[in-house]
């Protein structure tokens, strides 16, 4: 009898957790450019405004997620829940991530919401290329069983690309060649 109402009170709770359960899933619905972002990862940064970075991103021959993080100014999503916290990164393949599930459990009571402004930026794997989605997202953890979704598609990043090499450095000679070229274009004017 006693194991009985064991059982039924594990059941009870258990089924209480699930109708305050909802899932989180977000990624990048659509392939980006597939020679740019075959490998890499898509990081959920917070945020409702997105730093202007194109003249930096234009100088770089590298970006590192340190470095970008720096110039946006922003720290990666946490998306707090009673249960933990959700994923905020997604491993790109092919240009495209699998959207991340997490269930967890809402703060407050059915009904309640929890709204994360959100922005996503894909690196790739050998530092080359980045891409920052033009515009912030919402994500709304319910306290029911409905996902809240954040997908952004290919159109909605701009890319940037790192410099290839350096800039061109005449080499010695041809300024030196150059030189007495105009030199003794000089002296044979000088002549005339």
């Amino acid at each position: 009898m006693k194991m009985s109402k064991l059982s039924l009170a594990f059941a009870t709770v258990a089924m209480a957790t699930m109708v305050n359960a909802s899932t989180v899933a977000w990624g990048v619905g659509s392939a980006l450019d597939t020679e740019k972002f075959n490998a890499g990862t898509i990081y959920l940064f917070a945020g409702s405004t997105i730093a202007d970075i194109s003249t930096w991103a234009g100088k770089q021959e590298s970006f590192t997620f340190d470095a970008v993080k720096t110039q946006l100014g922003a720290d990666l999503a946490v998306l707090n829940t009673a249960s933990g916290t959700a994923p905020n990164t997604i491993a790109l393949s092919g240009g495209k991530g699998t959207s991340v599930g997490n269930s967890v459990t809402s703060y407050g009571t059915t009904g309640s919401t929890g709204n994360y402004s959100v922005f996503a930026v894909v690196l790739s794997e050998d530092g080359k290329n980045l891409a920052v989605a033009d515009a912030a997202k919402t994500i709304n953890i319910r306290a029911a069983a409905t996902p809240a979704n954040a997908t952004w598609g290919a159109a909605n990043f701009t890319t940037y690309s790192a410099k290839s090499g350096t800039d061109p450095v005449p080499e010695p000679t041809s300024g030196l060649l150059m030189l007495i070229g105009m030199a003794g274009l000089a002296l044979r004017r000088k002549r005339a």
